[in-house]
């Protein structure tokens, strides 16, 4: 679990990263801060997506960086390339809060 924010409203929100227990695919769950309320403090119904990353994926640890520049934090998961031994980011760029889109950049590692 990480404090990240997805959906730009100033308060941090909850994302948890896991291995299905069914399948073992990739899993974020989301959960949004509601402080609308104030002094009640609730977490939003969780926000549930799955991805269809091999089981490998789940051996490197992400890392929340706002990748395009747009205010919500989006999640890298960096590593070396089992076949190509290319350095690997594995991004999942958040539209918004349980919508990810996934781009890959592989950079080769020269001697």
């Amino acid at each position: 679990m990480q404090e990240v924010h997805i959906n730009l409203d100033g308060s941090p929100d909850l994302l948890f990263v896991f291995r299905h227990w069914n399948d073992g695919k990739l899993n974020f769950r989301t959960r949004l801060l509601d402080i609308s309320n104030l002094p009640d403090i609730n977490w939003s119904t969780s926000i549930s997506t799955v991805f269809n990353d091999g089981d490998g994926i789940h051996d490197f640890e992400a890392q929340m960086l706002d990748i395009d520049n747009d205010g919500d934090d989006d999640v890298v998961f960096p590593f070396r390339h089992w076949n190509t031994d290319a350095f690997t980011l594995r991004t999942k760029i958040c539209d918004a809060p349980g919508d990810y889109r996934t781009i890959t950049h592989q950079f080769l590692c020269q001697p």
